[in-house]
């Protein structure tokens, strides 16, 4: 579904990306793990259109996104839930849910998701009339992801959804990004909690320093001894 081949972006003399390539399967949730700084967010924003990159390509379902504007990526089936979840404060839950679908005309269908990511996190129903900017940080995070899903994607890329959220909130996102991918949608996603990301992949690419050091299933990884020391506390 999603190919990056030979990609680098610059952030001005900073070569943020050197020559990233990886796959995506259809119904797949790939992991990047990965440092501060690694280069796991530019990848994110390389695919979203919200960063150009300087050489290499990125295809998604054979079309080559940096030929795509960035805000009309989404009408391709990809959808960016971004870190720090960038909710829009002085809005409801339901205006940002609203945002979340601003392309799609669909109304029967638009009312449809809108009740189903209800069910995923019924806590934003209760609260579907609260500005998004009195939420906690784990609501606000089920926020963005929500607002994410009514783009009706069929690509999702997270990243770090659990960043700063209490483990408890953090067990429970995870669970839903896993139920997601269990319901045939793909996902791409970009954690620091290495363990948990690797939990709930299909495989996993680890970055460092703008480069895939190395890939492999979550077996294969969870027993890398290096990935266990530099990533996994062990």
């Amino acid at each position: 579904m999603l190919e990056l081949n030979l990609v680098n972006l610059f952030y001005n003399r900073i070569h943020a990306l050197k020559d990233v390539s990886l796959t995506v399967g259809e119904g797949e949730l790939v992991a990047l793990i990965g440092a501060n700084g690694a280069g796991k967010s530019s990848t994110l924003r390389a695919i979203s259109g919200m960063h150009p990159i300087k050489s290499g390509a990125i295809t998604f379902e054979g079309q080559n996104l940096s030929q795509v504007p960035g805000h009309l990526i989404i009408d391709l089936g990809i959808a960016h839930c971004p870190e720090g979840r960038q909710v829009f404060g002085r809005l409801s839950v339901k205006e940002n849910l609203e945002l979340g679908a601003f392309r799609r005309r669909d109304k029967a269908a638009l009312k449809q998701d809108e009740e189903w990511v209800y069910t995923l996190f019924p806590l934003l129903a209760d609260r579907n009339a609260q500005a998004a900017g009195t939420l906690s940080g784990g609501e606000q995070q089920m926020l963005a992801i929500a607002r994410a899903l009514m783009s009706r994607p069929r690509l999702l890329l997270f990243d770090e959804p659990s960043l700063g959220l209490a483990p408890l909130i953090v067990e429970q996102i995870f669970k839903v990004i896993k139920e997601i991918k269990d319901q045939g949608r793909t996902v791409l996603l970009v954690e620091q909690n290495a363990y948990q990301a690797l939990h709930i992949s299909d495989r996993a690419y680890v970055l460092e320093t703008g480069m895939v050091k190395l890939s492999g299933t979550p077996q294969e990884l969870l027993a890398n001894e290096e990935v266990k020391r530099a990533y996994l506390g062990g």
